[in-house]
């Protein structure tokens, strides 16, 4: 057995790694298909054998038949082996094969099983990179355990391959996948080796990013004094580096422990030096989103018109840049507005949150928007308008099982009722209210009107 097989015997293969949903990226073909080694192009183009293996794998592509397809590749692999041609050539033709055969899930992931044993057995860095891809498309896909494998193998191949680097950056992919399904303690683990692993390598700037994903995991995790330790280090040496951005972004962790902790005007003060950071180096819509943190701590202080203005400027900020946080930053105004008794401006700001949200599909959010407008019309007495926006809101929040929602939108469609004089209506609900919130059906809802 040579170095490379021993290598790759001695990790386990990745569960359910021929999956449909598993194709390679224009980048992960760019990195497996380089020249060959063992002999030139050329020489292998005029060779019989070359000749006779493209003729079978021609014959895999144009037919209709799955087991004959097969078993031509198979022959054609065979062959490869045989003769030792070097397979990254054909990579292209067994992923012209797979398109060509979409709709057969089996024969898609037995040539994909095909391919990659074929490149395992060639050069390590290459099945490691596929690997890596594999894992990266698998987390985009929400396959969390087997984007943690991925990386995983990935890493373990690069460690012994000696490429520290690319070993670190699986290690950090890792942390954030475990972050991803709430395993925070080997998040941390991951984050901390990853970060003295580029440390130890000279990328003073990659460790210090990657301290400040520890630092959230610590903070998460109510470690505020090591988090906060984290987060100052990773300021300090991307300022010393020169990284105004990522030391602006590190500012901005710490203002949000500091306000976790209660120490407000600590907190503004980091925040708005961020914010002022940000935009000397033109991060314009890294300045407007801070401004929502900004805008959070006055709320916390009291000072709800600063909190307004800070809403107000993020809009002007990212307008037409990122609607979701603009979503976010008309609700938060309207919300002030409701405290303030303006109801139409209330109704105003709800009304573009929910055209954004609803925009960007976010069906919940722009539901739960729609929500807080019904109480608005239920406050301006307009009762139609609420008892619409109730029953709509409920019909969303049925559907998709939240019934606590659920159970709040009836109880604005009793109100929107009793204040209309729909009395029948509004007890048949109250009633539906207490069966959706089960254990609380005892407690006696007050007839409240506005």
């Amino acid at each position: 057995m040579d170095g490379v097989e021993q290598i790759l015997s001695t990790i386990p293969m990745i569960p359910g790694l021929a999956m449909d949903t598993m194709t390679l990226s224009s980048t992960a073909v760019a990195l497996l298909a380089s020249p060959p080694t063992e002999k030139s192009a050329s020489s292998e183009q005029s060779d019989p054998a070359t000749v006779r293996l493209r003729e079978m794998v021609h014959q895999a592509l144009v037919s209709e038949d799955t087991l004959e397809a097969l078993t031509g590749l198979n022959e054609a692999v065979i062959g490869l082996e045989r003769w030792r041609v070097d397979g990254a050539s054909y990579l292209r033709l067994g992923q012209e094969l797979q398109a060509s055969v979409d709709g057969d899930v089996w024969l898609r992931n037995e040539i994909h099983g095909l391919v990659t044993s074929l490149l395992g057995r060639s050069e390590p860095w290459r099945w490691a990179r596929l690997l890596h891809e594999y894992a990266e498309i698998a987390r985009h896909q929400n396959r969390l355990s087997e984007a943690i494998v991925g990386y995983e193998q990935s890493r373990s191949v690069m460690t012994v391959y000696g490429d520290r680097q690319a070993a670190a950056r699986s290690l950090t992919n890792l942390g954030a996948v475990y972050e991803d399904v709430g395993d925070l303690p080997a998040a941390a683990e991951c984050y901390r080796s990853s970060s003295a692993a580029f440390a130890e390598l000279g990328d003073q700037a990659a460790a210090a990013e990657i301290c400040v994903n520890l630092g959230n995991i610590l903070q998460r995790q109510g470690r505020w004094t090591d988090a906060a330790h984290c987060f100052e280090q990773s300021t300090r040496q991307l300022r010393e580096l020169g990284q105004r951005p990522s030391a602006a972004r590190a500012l901005i962790n710490q203002g949000n422990l500091l306000q976790d902790q209660g120490r407000l005007e600590e907190a503004l003060n980091c925040l708005e030096e961020s914010h002022r950071e940000l935009q000397e180096v033109g991060e314009s819509q890294a300045a407007g989103q801070i401004l929502m943190n900004i805008a959070s701590v006055h709320e916390d202080l009291g000072d709800r018109n600063a909190a307004a203005d800070c809403y107000h400027r993020t809009i002007e900020l990212l307008r037409d840049q990122d609607d979701r946080v603009c979503a976010r930053a008309f609700d938060r105004l309207g919300l002030i507005h409701m405290w303030q008794g303006d109801w139409d401006a209330a109704a105003d700001c709800y009304g573009e949150s929910y055209g954004l949200h609803r925009m960007l599909g976010d069906d919940l959010l722009a539901t739960e928007v729609l929500h807080n407008l019904g109480l608005v019309h239920l406050s301006q007495r307009r009762l139609s308008d609420a008892i619409d926006s109730a029953e709509r809101c409920r019909a969303v929040f049925r559907a998709s099982g939240q019934r606590s929602h659920e159970a709040t939108t009836l109880a604005l469609l009793v109100l929107a009722e009793l204040n209309g004089g729909h009395s029948d209506a509004a007890q048949q609900h109250q009633e539906e209210a207490l069966q959706v919130l089960g254990p609380l059906r005892d407690v006696e809802v007050e007839h409240t009107t506005v």
